[in-house]
């Protein structure tokens, strides 16, 4: 198996991480998708509420 590198802008990363967002802000407030990027490498994650204390949000 060959690794394969591919060339991705922060643009495109906005873009999709944007399209797998709810619309709907409600639901958002209780689910959202949120991403890290360093330049080489993307950290997909959820944002919710934390079980215990709603007022807080943590990342999974």
């Amino acid at each position: 198996m060959t690794n394969k590198t591919i060339d991705i802008n922060e643009a495109t990363i906005k873009n999709y991480v944007e399209s797998l967002r709810p619309e709907n802000p409600e639901i958002r407030a209780q689910v959202d998708v949120g991403y890290s990027y360093d330049g080489k490498v993307v950290f997909l994650f959820e944002i919710r509420p934390e079980w215990d204390n709603p007022q807080k949000k943590e990342q999974i």
